[in-house]
């Protein structure tokens, strides 16, 4: 039976993720992607709620481009460890990986505590101070997106160490070399982006059908 995670991790793929997923790392810093592709577009929309949807996309590429631009000041977890998820219910690029909990770090950077519909971005860079710090030549720019988190009681303290299953934009190729250098073991650290699940519950609540899926397709990029 699937369960609640697999479900979200599945979905994950689809609609407005899938969308960001595809975007690339010179997509994002492209402040005038969408604006561009509004003025020049001639398509009329069929229905009343479809009018919604090119706003939603470029409200959300311009949140992700924001909080890239202040990439120094972003929240930020320490990851583990990387693990592929094989089970047959997963889509691909499925991960758990296990993070370090609530600490104080060099530099006095803020702590993320990955959230569900949280985006993040991988990193070795301990604090990135500029965008390029997110596409670097060992790590090129992927994101992922949070899908499960085991639940907590509000009035435990968070462990040192827990575990996250995240669904990311593209392979991640730099998990195993974790697992092959473990005494020479890179760090990887995860930056807070932005919270996908207001966006996310927009999109749905748009209640598009498969003809307008495909007809807003079109809106990515690529």
């Amino acid at each position: 039976m699937e369960t609640k995670g697999e479900k979200k991790a599945k979905d994950a793929l689809q609609g407005l993720t899938g969308l960001v997923f595809a975007w690339s790392f010179e997509d994002i810093l492209d402040r005038n992607l969408y604006k561009d592709r509004r003025q020049n577009d001639t398509r009329k929309h069929s229905q009343y709620l479809t009018s919604f949807i090119d706003p939603l996309i470029e409200e959300t590429h311009a949140d992700l481009l924001s909080s890239m631009q202040m990439v120094s000041k972003a929240p930020l977890c320490e990851i583990l460890s990387v693990e592929p998820v094989l089970k047959r219910n997963m889509p691909p690029n499925s991960y758990r990986i296990t993070v370090k909990g609530k600490q104080n770090t060099r530099n006095n950077a803020e702590v993320h505590e990955p959230e569900t519909g949280g985006l993040i971005a991988f990193t070795n860079v301990i604090r990135p101070k500029r965008i390029s710090d997110l596409n670097r030549p060992k790590i090129s720019y992927v994101i992922a997106l949070l899908v499960w988190k085991p639940k907590r009681d509000f009035d435990k303290p968070s462990p040192e160490i827990d575990t996250r299953i995240v669904v990311s934009s593209k392979p991640l190729e730099f998990e195993l070399n974790m697992h092959k250098n473990k005494e020479r073991q890179q760090r990887l650290y995860g930056v807070f982006l932005i919270n996908m699940t207001t966006n996310k519950r927009l999109w749905t609540s748009l209640n598009m059908d498969q003809d307008q899926q495909e007809y807003y397709s079109e809106s990515s990029p690529t």
